[in-house]
């Protein structure tokens, strides 16, 4: 139950600034510039955007995350960064900047030892699901630093592919299980069209496909445009529904995954009552463990 507390800032170093990229943090005041919490450090995760957005579309979701304590880092690059090695060399800049963030209160007060490095993840909204799972699985096999953590958690919402490539073997940190949260109601990028097939194809890694009934796509962003809400089938639930069945399941996986608190692996993936009987009577399930 942190307030939230976030900041805007042009990662540019030299010429005029570019487009503002947004981080939001457990804080000791709701608001823009207020200081950190001083209870960390905390884990922090990567939020890539859907296409033709900005980080004022993903407030209402970062902060469900960052009352609980992990901070989200916003970039406000959203088109395709070209090959794998460009998106993470792209990730490993923001891992650059969080790194001398921490070290002193220049971005923002509190802001001195306030982000536990090491502990982090990356979760995505459509075409940026796929930025994010398309990161993590590869990163052991591209990273060109290797003294720094890689990824620690994949989240994937509504993802949205292209297409579907041939089977792969990912070279992701081990070990590895992931999180892919898509509406039944989700007429834009239907899991059984964009996410099952993809993961279908990948060897060696975990995940869970929860398919939330009545949710659709673009109910995760703040806000959608006319043609987005006309291409999208209509939701049984609110926004503030569907980001609440989300959560109950996000939340405790990154308890589970950035914060090594295994008790929380049942709520995370639909196991209340028994480890091997999986029930969700808002959602169904598809999953290879």
């Amino acid at each position: 139950d942190f307030p939230v507390g976030y900041i805007d800032f042009s990662v540019n170093q030299q010429g005029p600034p570019g487009p503002e990229h947004r981080l939001i943090y457990p804080a000791m005041a709701s608001g823009e510039d207020n200081e950190v919490a001083g209870n960390g450090p905390f884990p922090w995760m990567i939020l890539l955007m859907d296409e033709n957005e900005e980080p004022e579309n993903y407030m209402l979701l970062s902060s469900r995350i960052a009352q609980t304590g992990t901070m989200v880092y916003i970039p406000s690059w959203t088109t395709n960064p070209g090959t794998y090695e460009d998106l993470v060399s792209e990730l490993e800049e923001i891992q650059a900047w969080i790194h001398n963030a921490n070290q002193s209160n220049d971005a923002v007060l509190g802001m001195f030892g306030a982000v536990d490095e090491s502990h982090w993840g990356l979760i995505g909204h459509g075409v940026g699901a796929v930025f994010a799972t398309n990161g993590y699985i590869n990163w052991l096999a591209v990273a060109t630093n290797q003294t720094l953590q890689p990824p620690r958690a994949i989240v994937g919402l509504a993802l949205e592919v292209g297409e579907v490539n041939e089977p792969f073997t990912i070279q992701a940190p081990r070990p590895n299980i992931g999180l892919f949260i898509t509406g039944s109601a989700d007429e834009v990028a239907p899991a059984t069209e964009h996410v099952l097939p993809v993961l279908e194809n990948v060897d060696g890694f975990a995940w869970q496909i929860l398919h939330s009934l009545g949710a659709n796509h673009y109910q995760y962003q703040d806000s959608t445009s006319f043609l987005e809400d006309l291409n999208d089938g209509d939701a049984s639930l609110t926004q503030e529904e569907q980001l609440d069945h989300a959560m109950e399941h996000v939340l405790p996986y990154l308890d589970l995954t950035l914060r090594g608190d295994h008790s929380s692996f049942r709520e995370a993936f639909n196991r209340p009552n028994d480890v091997d009987t999986v029930t969700d009577s808002n959602g169904y399930v598809d999953e290879d463990f």
